[in-house]
């Protein structure tokens, strides 16, 4: 793939994180939680960064 297995892994995780944002109304804090984040600020950031928004604002764009 031409990057390191982390970068992979962390795609996968805000993969799943976004199907449970749209699909589920559970809190940001669990969302991150049940995706092995220790820390749910380090969840929103890593989301964020890779996303291009919050967590809550993807949720809120998805919900139309």
């Amino acid at each position: 793939t031409g990057g390191p297995a982390s970068k992979l892994v962390e795609l996968r995780l805000i993969r799943e994180a976004r199907r449970h944002l749209v699909y589920t109304q559970a809190p940001v804090t669990s969302v991150a939680y049940s995706l092995g984040f220790a820390d749910p600020a380090h969840f929103t950031r890593v989301f964020n960064r890779t996303v291009g928004v919050s967590p809550r604002a993807f949720r809120a764009r998805a919900a139309g």
